[in-house]
């Protein structure tokens, strides 16, 4: 019998420009019941089932590179991806299985380089393409269970894509070859027979899908993506769609097709009667004469331009050292940092050229940062000298100058892997600090010279954010910093963290708090004040100092609006926010409260379409008194907020 979706099940009202979503091979699992992956400017990918009773989200899809999947019998296979802790560069793309009944996933392989893989209609098989460090692909068939090989298919003149099962026995995938000529074929597991199903043509062929006798797929034949048909019993091609824009991800049911189309608002669900589709019949020799309206390529196959053997030598890792290219401001309260960035070839041996704004202590400097990471820790060095540092104490304000010289080692660690990113980084520094005192006070403190050591770590959790997620839906990050004089007493201990919540829509609520102590170093003259007090109270450099701050993300409006290719603003958003903060005498003991409330308002803009940059502008509003004449409770205060990067990784 006949059978057309309800209407409910596709989109039956024009989305909102501001949310483009993306819906990604649809499916009718059941009568009335559709499957697809979803992912929105406002939504990280996830898979959902919509039935009668509305959309339904089943799981997060973990974090990976495609958004392919196959389907059977309530299971979901698709690709996740995961990465060496140490070197980034090496990443792995591994089968996962997911049981739409019980949300539960397993990981089938491991450390593997797996794409677009299918299970087979009794669920028992996978088969995916295996890319090899040599980027060359073979077709691999395994078990379903625990990810064993069972048969490899390779070839060293094809590229294997988008395999799909057509039955227990039999395969259907893409075939390009090294002149950039692509087919669909059949592969029979058990014979390992290879039948052509379409001629090889410069057209690209994708995401098929088959149902019964029939593959339903998507090509360019005719200069556009459209949706094609072919019939494996008499090996007959139609045309089922001719449109301005592109079709894809077809999937049959009984008598209906369900695909997706390109739009300004994201690839969008459509399905059509397979009876009203044009299924048009197209000949191998239409196919071969066609002519391309605008040619993108030299007509001449450049494989045929004769070949030269050079000589080969291991690569110098010297070589370009010092290259240059990019630039980029950074802000991690209290301080402001403008960086210049540089790589050698390789990517082992990195340079930054900064200058450095310190508003607590109303200071510049600028240094040189340099490391090296073609070992397992990461080794580094770096030199800044800083101007005016200002020291704020009880009844005096301190002045000097300060070089230091730093060498160290660092391991920077990436566990990213499933639903969240991780990042986690330990280290230390030998660093040399020479003060030079000024001012009026220049007498009341020594100069000279001092080592100390240097300690950190770091460990960052939280979810993929979507476009325009403010900050990410669940997550969190703790920094601590430890330095102490290697020779005498004296130290400063300083860590903060935040908390990403749950939230509504694309709002964010953000928990932060932060902790700085010294010991021993009275004067406080060599550590500089990292601590960030409460918004809108000027800072002082005390004993011991915590603060805790609760924000309230939220947009305001999307202007989506541009000039001339400068400058192109893509959000405008607030925070409302309230700070806490106690501050201890140096014996210590409680000292005073600082209080203040108030709202923020960022501009999220791209200059020269390329940088990302936000700033804005703050009111905090003060509840207690502070330490100045300037700090009083009841008064407003008002700041610009310099370019900020949401999340340091």
């Amino acid at each position: 019998a006949f059978y057309q979706p309800s209407l409910h099940l596709l989109n039956n009202k024009k989305p909102s420009a501001k949310s483009v979503t993306d819906y990604y091979f649809p499916k009718l699992i059941v009568e009335d019941s559709m499957l697809y992956l979803k992912s929105a400017y406002n939504k990280i990918p996830a898979f959902y089932i919509k039935d009668r009773k509305g959309e339904h989200r089943i799981v997060q899809k973990s974090i990976g590179t495609e958004e392919w999947f196959g389907y059977r019998n309530g299971k979901v296979v698709y690709t996740a991806f995961s990465t060496h802790p140490r070197w980034s560069l090496i990443d792995y793309s591994d089968l996962v299985l997911l049981d739409l009944r019980t949300r539960k996933e397993v990981r089938i392989s491991h450390h593997m380089k797996y794409f677009t893989p299918d299970l087979s209609p009794s669920g028992n098989t996978i088969v995916a393409i295996r890319i090899n460090d040599s980027l060359e692909t073979q077709l691999q068939v395994m078990e379903s269970k625990n990810g064993k090989l069972l048969q490899s298919f390779s070839s060293a003149n094809a590229y294997f894509t988008n395999p799909r099962f057509i039955n227990e026995n039999s395969v259907v995938v893409g075939v390009r070859t090294p002149d950039s000529k692509m087919s669909l074929q059949q592969v029979e597991l058990t014979s390992g027979k290879w039948t052509p199903l379409t001629p090889p043509l410069s057209s690209s062929i994708s995401v098929p899908y088959v149902q019964h006798d029939t593959i339903y797929f998507t090509a360019s034949f005719f200069g556009n993506d459209d949706l094609f048909a072919l019939t494996l019993t008499d090996k007959k091609l139609f045309q089922l769609t001719n449109r301005s824009l592109g079709t894809y991800d077809p999937s049959a049911f009984r008598e209906t097709l369900v695909f997706t189309s390109f739009t300004s608002y994201g690839l969008q669900l459509e399905s059509m009667p397979l009876e009203s589709a044009l299924w048009q019949s197209v000949s191998p020799d239409a196919l071969v004469s066609y002519k391309e309206k605008y040619k993108v390529a030299l007509e001449n196959n450049i494989l045929d331009i004769p070949t030269k053997r050079f000589s080969t030598k291991r690569y110098k890792a010297s070589t370009h050292l010092f290259n240059f290219h990019s630039y980029s401001p950074n802000y991690s309260d209290p301080e402001f940092t403008f960086s210049l960035y540089g790589n050698n070839i390789l990517n082992t041996f990195t340079n930054e050229l900064f200058y450095r704004y310190n508003r607590n202590e109303n200071s510049h400097g600028f240094g040189r940062n340099t490391a090296f990471g073609g070992l397992f820790p990461v080794l580094s060095a770096g030199s800044e000298y800083t101007f005016n540092r200002h020291l704020t104490l009880p009844g005096k304000v301190i002045l000097k100058d300060q070089l230091e010289v730093r060498v160290g080692a660092n391991i920077p660690l990436n566990f990213t892997k499933g639903k969240t990113y991780r990042f986690f980084n330990v280290g230390s520094n030998y660093v040399f600090n020479r003060s030079i005192p000024k001012g009026m006070y220049k007498d009341s403190v020594s100069s000279g010279s001092v080592g100390y050591l240097h300690h950190f770590i770091s460990w960052y959790q939280y979810l993929p954010r979507a476009v325009q997620h403010i900050y990410p839906k669940i997550g969190y990050t703790i920094v601590a910093n430890h330095r102490h004089y290697v020779s005498s007493k004296g130290s400063q201990f300083l860590t903060g963290g935040q908390l990403f919540l749950p939230s509504l829509g694309n709002h964010s609520i953000v928990i932060a708090g932060s902790i700085q102590e010294t010991k021993a170093d009275t004067t406080n003259v060599v550590f500089s004040n990292r601590f960030s007090n409460s918004r809108g109270y000027s800072d002082r450099y005390f004993t011991r100092m915590w603060k805790l701050s609760g924000n309230y993300h939220f947009p305001i409006a999307y202007p989506d609006f541009g000039f001339a290719s400068i400058i192109y603003l893509q959000r405008l958003r607030a925070n409302v926010f309230y700070d806490f903060t106690r501050v201890y005498r140096f014996n210590k003991t409680r000292l005073r409260d600082l209080r203040s409330v108030g709202g923020e308002i960022y501009f999220d803009t791209k200059w020269w379409n390329q940088l990302p940059v936000s700033f804005g502008i703050r009111m905090s509003h003060l509840l207690d008194d502070g330490f100045g004449t300037q700090d009083r409770r009841g008064k407003n205060y008002f700041e610009l907020i310099v370019p900020v990067n949401l999340i340091s990784q």
